[in-house]
């Protein structure tokens, strides 16, 4: 573990000599001392002060400051070398809605603010002048490879039951274990995920699947899993090693495969359910219909897959057998043929068009017919593709 002092962003640096050159504490707070101390890689120095926000708006008054969450106590400052968002020290109200507090009260209270958040590896802070505080043990947790809530688990997670996911996430990214007492709180509060938005819900469900302690996870949170997604109740995993080689979207539809009956349906009803995109819904869908319909083992199958599904639906559904058992890497080296030998696998590189047909007396729907029937006998090498040979053959299969 990284124990070195933090070595802090200009702009963050500024901040917090600004804050405490007039008697406030400030800290780099959460995710940024949490990957420090992991040696991984820092994208955002969120900070938090004993400063309201009108106190950080004057003394901040000829930086630009915008109000990304006023009411939360939040402003994010904006320097040369990146944005800084940053939050008074809080206490929250009562969470009604298991998800938002009904209120929030500023404090000049550390403690305040640290105990208030979710879980132990994100509840330290840092500035160069006190160095680390750790006041719920982070650091232990981080040398055991834990997750733990912060205070009582239970009541964490009836406060924001989002909370739940980013367990799941923090432990699959970060490739912990979650502690005994947080892990029996997430089941018996499970269903608290009816009231986060699906939106949200997606977000994590990502994050948690790119984790390279994704398998873990889903393996012992399966009826939490059931919550988020009700399509995956029984849920079945592929072998380990394929799904921890493969990309998360295709983890994600090897979950589909293994755990339903009718897994392209089942995973379009879970993606619209989830409002994922419609683009990675038709991919996802396309990748698993060409696996359940094509013959993907040879090369006469990966074309007229191609053909029917497309370039990179075919390379997913491949990916997807591959992560299955059902294929092998053999299978993608034979599509990177397919695809440098430049043979035709679209209408587009068929000699011949519809206009071409209509002029060999096709008409109406028979030209999409005709024009598919020629697409596939060059694919399987009953025809060359050469105009004079696909007229004659057409018009011989028209004559017959």
């Amino acid at each position: 573990m990284n124990t070195q002092p933090m070595s802090l962003p200009d702009g963050a640096k500024y901040i917090l000599e600004r804050y405490l050159s007039v008697g406030h504490d400030a800290y780099i707070v959460g995710g940024a001392v949490r990957n420090h101390l992991l040696g991984l890689p820092i994208y955002d120095y969120d900070i938090t002060t004993s400063a309201t926000p009108e106190e950080t708006k004057e003394l901040f008054s000829l930086d630009r400051i915008v109000d990304t969450g006023i009411r939360h106590g939040t402003v994010t400052l904006v320097l040369d070398d990146g944005q800084y968002e940053i939050t008074t020290f809080r206490t929250d109200g009562e969470y009604l809605d298991n998800r938002h507090p009904s209120s929030i009260c500023f404090s000049r209270s550390l403690d305040d603010d640290l105990s208030r958040r979710d879980f132990t590896v994100n509840a330290m802070c840092y500035n160069d002048a006190v160095g680390f505080v750790d006041r719920f043990s982070g650091m232990a947790d981080i040398r055991a490879g834990l997750i733990r809530a912060v205070g009582e688990p239970a009541v964490r997670f009836s406060e924001d039951a989002l909370r739940i996911l980013r367990a799941l996430r923090f432990a699959s990214t970060l490739g912990f274990r979650i502690e005994k007492e947080t892990a029996a709180a997430i089941l018996e509060k499970k269903e608290l995920l009816s009231s986060v938005s699906r939106e949200r819900i997606f977000t994590e469900w990502r994050k948690t699947l790119e984790g390279s302690g994704s398998y873990d996870i889903l393996t012992y949170y399966k009826v939490v899993i059931s919550v988020i997604s009700p399509e995956l109740e029984g849920l079945e995993l592929p072998q380990r090693d394929r799904f921890s080689s493969a990309e998360w979207y295709i983890r994600q539809l090897g979950l589909f495969l293994a755990s339903s009956e009718d897994p392209v349906s089942s995973f379009g009803a879970a993606m619209r359910s989830l409002r994922a995109d419609n683009f990675r819904i038709r991919q996802g869908a396309s990748a698993l219909s060409c696996l359940l319909s094509e013959r993907l083992d040879n090369t006469v199958g990966i074309k007229t897959a191609i053909y029917h599904f497309g370039t990179d639906a075919v390379r997913d559904a491949i990916s997807l057998g591959i992560l299955t058992d059902r294929l092998s890497a053999e299978n993608m080296k034979a599509l990177d043929s397919v695809i440098d030998s430049g043979e035709p696998t679209s209408l587009s590189g068929l000699e011949i068009d519809g206009r071409g047909l209509i002029s060999l007396g096709f008409v109406g729907e028979e030209v999409g017919r005709a024009l598919d029937r020629l697409m596939l006998a060059v694919i399987r090498g009953e025809c060359p593709n050469e105009r004079e040979a696909l007229v004659e053959y057409i018009l011989g299969e028209a004559l017959r």
